[in-house]
C-alpha cells in the first residue's frame, strides 16, 4: 500500500522523537498491520522487540495522541499482529489496557461538540482523526464525522 510507504518516508523527514515523527510512525504502523499490506516489505524495526521499543518512543513523543496510544496498545496486546509476537507479561497487558482506555477517551474528546471549533486547527494524524480504519475493521472505522 502506497500510503504506508509514504508514512515511512515522512518518518525519515522528521527528527526522531518529534511529534511529526511520532504521528508518521503511528500512521505507518496502522497501515502496515492491515491485510492489504500483508505482502508489503516491512521496515527493519518490524519485530516484537522493535515494535515495543518504537511504540514506547512514539508514546513519549505524543502521549496525548489517539494514534500513539492505539499503536502502543496494539503492540503490547499483540492484537492483529502481523509479526511474531512473544508472550506478554501481566504488566504489558495492563499497560495495553491503559493505552486502549486512553485512546478511547482521547477519541471521544476529539469527537465531542466542544472540539468541533478547534479540530481544524489541531494537527492530528490520519488515524487519530479516524481517517484510517482501525485494524480488522472492514467497515472503514469512521466513528465520528469531521466537520470544518
Amino acid at each position: 500500500m502506497e500510503a504506508a510507504q509514504r508514512f515511512l518516508e515522512v518518518m525519515e523527514l522528521h527528527r526522531v522523537g518529534s511529534e511529526g515523527w511520532s504521528m508518521a510512525s503511528a500512521s505507518a504502523f496502522a497501515f502496515l498491520i492491515q491485510e492489504a499490506c500483508a505482502e508489503v516489505a516491512k521496515p527493519e524495526w518490524w519485530s516484537d522487540e522493535g515494535l515495543k521499543a518504537l511504540s514506547a518512543m512514539v508514546m513519549r513523543a505524543a502521549p496525548d495522541d489517539v494514534a500513539a496510544n492505539r499503536m502502543r496498545a496494539f503492540v503490547l496486546a499483540g492484537r492483529f499482529a502481523t509479526w511474531e509476537v512473544e508472550p506478554r507479561s501481566a504488566a504489558e497487558l495492563r499497560e495495553a489496557a491503559v493505552r486502549f482506555d486512553r485512546a478511547a477517551a482521547l477519541h471521544s474528546a476529539l469527537c465531542s461538540p466542544q472540539q468541533s471549533q478547534t479540530r481544524s486547527q489541531t494537527p492530528s494524524s490520519p488515524i487519530s482523526l479516524g481517517l484510517v480504519p482501525p485494524p480488522g475493521d472492514p467497515g472503514g472505522g469512521l466513528v465520528c464525522s469531521l466537520r470544518a
